[in-house]
């Protein structure tokens, strides 16, 4: 049967599984990222912990949305309104902090805050991740299979000690109504993205802005240095570029194009080579973990980003707490890879050690997360220069 399979896979360069699937279920199938195994399947391609035996029965599969261009746009933007967070008003401002716990017990909604579900090895990376420095924190890349394990229920609960739980059970809050909520509207920045450039931990070259009036911009390995529509990799120089940076960014080519359309923005793999991307954004979405890095084959897209979503997710957030609402800013950040992929089926473990990678900050939703922390006052924890 193995053989069978290898043989299936050479002939229709797709893995086999989506072959079967695709000549008794769906023929419209395109890749696997359209499949998900059912649950009682041990040895289903979602779930499977031998790559030798993967199960290639069809019906042991069900179809997901594909993760690619849409023609519909949400709601929210087609209207013309701008998108809004809503967030609570404290009738005791000073001591929000202290008051806050009640409120999300009372009123928090169904859905967990974003980070919820993270396992401990990534969730302290998450955290303590720095979008400022040079060098960021690696990430514990976890396979999709991993989905839904080491759940930590306790991720966003406030640091209250035992000597603040009687002045907290003395605290009543009030009900919200509509007049109590601070409306918080999306602002349009001047620039909409920002690019940094890495080769395995260090950043390269200054960052990258790219200006609202452009809505699709290119990342190659190509020397044209004064294209405001395209971020040239070629022209930038490292005195510690090893062999293997060199031959990677050879075969970058024409490399990535990023779009950002009605608040939506799209990856496009214009090379040869595959790209990886890994945006809890997008892991959401489709219910992904948040960990989740993604293949993007040549000529495929797929959409990484969108505004409509964050803000229901920020809407949900801030009845969790200035904290839960700050790690917001971890989903506005993109990293993307170049030829190497990075994670759990991967030699590379984290994206610090793929030769060439980029970072997107996505200045839309980040200064909408500042807007909000502004409006909710101070964190429950004391600020200092080391935390």
């Amino acid at each position: 049967p193995n053989a069978v399979q290898d043989r299936v896979q050479v002939l229709r360069k797709t893995l086999p599984h989506v072959v079967y699937c695709r000549i008794w279920r769906w023929p419209d199938l395109q890749n696997c990222n359209e499949l998900k195994s059912v649950p009682n399947c041990q040895q289903g391609y979602s779930n499977k912990k031998d790559d030798n035996n993967v199960c290639i029965n069809p019906y042991h599969y069900i179809r997901i949305e594909p993760p690619g261009l849409s023609n519909s746009i949400s709601s929210s933007t087609s209207s013309g309104q701008p998108l809004t967070v809503y967030v609570p008003k404290m009738q005791q401002q000073q001591q929000h902090s202290q008051i806050h716990q009640g409120y999300s017990q009372t009123l928090s909604p169904p859905l967990n805050p974003p980070f919820a579900n993270t396992p401990p090895e990534l969730s302290t990376d998450l955290l303590n991740y720095n979008m400022a420095q040079t060098s960021p924190s690696p990430l514990s890349i976890l396979s999709p299979s991993s989905i839904g394990s080491n759940v930590m229920s306790n991720q966003f609960s406030p640091f209250i000690s035992e000597d603040d739980s009687s002045e907290i059970n003395d605290i009543s809050p009030s009900p919200i109504g509509p007049f109590d909520l601070m409306p918080v509207p999306m602002i349009e920045q001047p620039y909409w993205c920002s690019l940094s450039y890495y080769e395995m931990k260090q950043r390269v070259g200054e960052m990258f802005h790219v200006s609202s009036s452009v809505h699709k911009v290119t990342i190659d390995g190509y020397t044209d240095p004064s294209s405001a529509q395209r971020f040239c990799l070629g022209v930038l120089s490292n005195v510690n570029r090893t062999n293997e940076i060199e031959m990677t960014r050879h075969y970058i080519g024409k490399g990535l194009q990023l779009s950002y359309e009605n608040g939506q923005v799209f990856a496009e793999c214009l090379s040869e080579n595959p790209v990886f991307v890994q945006s809890p954004n997008c892991n959401q979405r489709y219910q992904w973990h948040l960990a989740t890095v993604v293949k993007i084959p040549p000529g495929c897209n797929l959409k990484i980003f969108d505004e409509a979503d964050f803000v229901q997710v920020a809407n949900e957030t801030v009845y969790q707490g200035y904290e839960a609402v700050y790690a917001l800013t971890r989903i506005c950040t993109i990293r993307i890879s170049f030829v190497k992929g990075w994670g759990a089926d991967y030699r590379r473990q984290t994206i610090l050690n793929t030769p060439c990678w980029i970072e997107v900050h996505l200045n839309n939703p980040l200064k909408l997360v500042d807007q909000i922390l502004t409006k909710m006052g101070s964190p429950r924890t004391k600020c200092t220069s080391v935390s």
